[in-house]
């Protein structure tokens, strides 16, 4: 593979926009494919719009496609989940001999992409940063700082995945790991709580976590995905060098536990310092990542199907196949596939919410007037 490597980007939403757009402002050209001509025909014609944090910029010069061509040494892969398949389809063809596919998606996607290409044709990614599309040409970066983590599914480490990391060096800090199932592992946990529950509660990420109903909710879910994934053999890795997430949120949850008994003076000291270490990991997070409103929540903001089966939908699977009861995660996605149903039938984001509201509503008060009867039926017995 040459130093001047001929890339393609195959998605180009608000992840795989802004990474082109990054690339493209330091000298790696690349084409970029997406099948949205809208989105295309704009940023041909007036670049692309991206709100950054410090203020908004216009990347010209960039060229997007509805159509790919030609052969690459590598081939960054970046659409939803639920495209995979017919994405990945014709990709072979367009792959020099010696080149690379780097998935930079949402799940995991590695059986489907396998099925396609070898295992020293493939290094999956994580991606350590948020970003939402707005319209047409115009995407918007959600996160302070942008990271990276790399590797083949063997843990092989070549010179063609130090040339992948030295390119989205551009982009962000990249790691290339030994581990990269832990990786996808740990992403797949903090997705399944930052994803859905943005959409379930319309609100950013950072204003779910500060809520301490919600924040047992998605300590409950991680559990469940914790408890799946290690059945699995999975060895779950830290996200990002400063805090490790899932440690953060398990932490949580055994201070909200601790906190309902009695204990010792030094228990209580122990016990404060670790508070005081989580409280400044939940100030870090939010900080870094608090103003995310995930990829679920924009798709039925737009009438769009969602990820959910491969996050939560993937870990009540896995959790059938291993015998272990998600009920966190089957609740999370019932909610998700709820909206979803009233959203096909032509309501908006809003409405659908509403009316899911008023649905459970009637349910829980059928429920109590249920239980109320059989109560007065043993009474009077």
């Amino acid at each position: 593979m040459t130093a001047n490597p001929k890339i393609a980007m195959i998605g180009a939403g608000a992840i795989g926009g802004s990474i082109s757009a990054l690339l493209d402002e330091n000298g790696y050209h690349l084409m970029v494919f997406d099948k949205d001509n809208n989105h295309v025909e704009q940023v041909n014609s007036h670049g692309l719009l991206v709100d950054e944090l410090d203020g908004k910029r216009v990347y010209n010069n960039l060229n997007f496609q509805t159509e790919l061509t030609g052969e690459f040494d590598i081939i960054f892969l970046a659409v939803k989940s639920i495209s995979t398949r017919s994405a990945i389809d014709e990709l072979p063809k367009h792959l020099k001999p010696n080149g690379v596919l780097v998935s930079l998606q949402n799940g995991i996607n590695n059986d489907q992409i396998m099925q396609k290409f070898s295992i020293d044709q493939y290094i999956a990614g994580v991606v350590g940063y948020g970003a939402s599309n707005i319209e047409p040409g115009h995407i918007r970066i959600t996160s302070k700082e942008k990271s990276f983590v790399i590797g083949f599914l063997n843990g092989h480490v070549d010179d063609r995945i130090r040339l992948v990391a030295e390119v989205l060096g551009v982009v962000g800090e990249v790691t290339v790991s030994t581990n990269i199932l832990g990786d996808q592992w740990g992403k797949l946990a903090m997705n399944c709580i930052i994803n859905p529950f943005c959409a379930i509660y319309d609100q950013t990420f950072g204003e779910n976590v500060r809520n301490k109903h919600i924040r047992h909710q998605m300590q409950k879910v991680l559990a469940e995905v914790i408890a799946v994934g290690e059945k699995s053999g999975i060895q779950f890795t830290k996200l990002g060098k400063k805090y490790d997430i899932v440690k953060f949120f398990a932490l949580h949850n055994y201070m909200d536990e601790i906190t309902k008994h009695k204990k010792s003076l030094k228990n209580k000291l122990l016990n404060s310092f670790e508070m005081f270490k989580s409280k400044l990991m939940l100030f870090l997070i939010i900080s870094k990542h608090g103003k995310i409103k995930s990829s679920i929540w924009q798709d039925l903001q737009h009438g769009l199907k969602t990820e959910i089966d491969y996050l939560n939908g993937y870990i009540e699977v896995l959790g059938d196949e291993h015998n272990i009861e998600t009920p966190m995660n089957t609740w999370v996605t019932r909610e998700i596939r709820g909206l979803e149903k009233r959203i096909a039938m032509g309501m908006t984001y809003i409405e659908a919410m509403n009316d899911f509201s008023k649905e459970k509503e009637l349910a829980y008060n059928k429920l109590r007037r249920s239980e109320t009867v059989t109560l007065n039926k043993k009474n009077n017995n």
